[in-house]
């Protein structure tokens, strides 16, 4: 298999109105590969066009036999923070659309702080 990656991150910015502050970024990979030959095992290939190469299980980035692809490994990430209360609190979040996936957006992870005060924050 043969793959290219290109990565793109996206300048961070902060915007203020009403107590609340927004700061984002996001990153875009765009993979492509293509398997030029291998064996087919009709026992094993759980309805893939074998041979076919597994690139990340966990995620489904299976390159099947056959053209170019970009789907498996291609992806774009959204990372935003929230925060308000003087900087007290804020809620911090990244959602991920995976070509695997066909597009879908996926919450990857969610989580909030709070300054109890100047030494301790949960």
């Amino acid at each position: 298999m043969l793959s290219l990656v290109s990565v793109h991150c996206a300048p961070s910015h902060a915007e203020e109105g009403k107590g609340l502050d927004f700061s984002g970024s996001g990153f875009l990979t765009l993979a492509t590969g293509k398997v030029l030959s291998g064996t087919h095992d009709p026992a094993t290939d759980q309805g893939f066009k074998c041979p076919c190469f597994i690139s990340d299980y966990a995620q489904g980035g299976v390159y099947e036999h056959g053209a170019w692809q970009f789907e498996p490994d291609s992806k774009l990430g959204l990372q935003g923070t929230v925060s308000g209360g003087s900087g007290r609190y804020s809620l911090t979040g990244q959602i991920v659309s995976r070509g695997a996936a066909q597009g879908q957006m996926d919450l990857e992870w969610l989580y909030g702080t709070f300054e109890i005060n100047g030494k301790l924050t949960l």
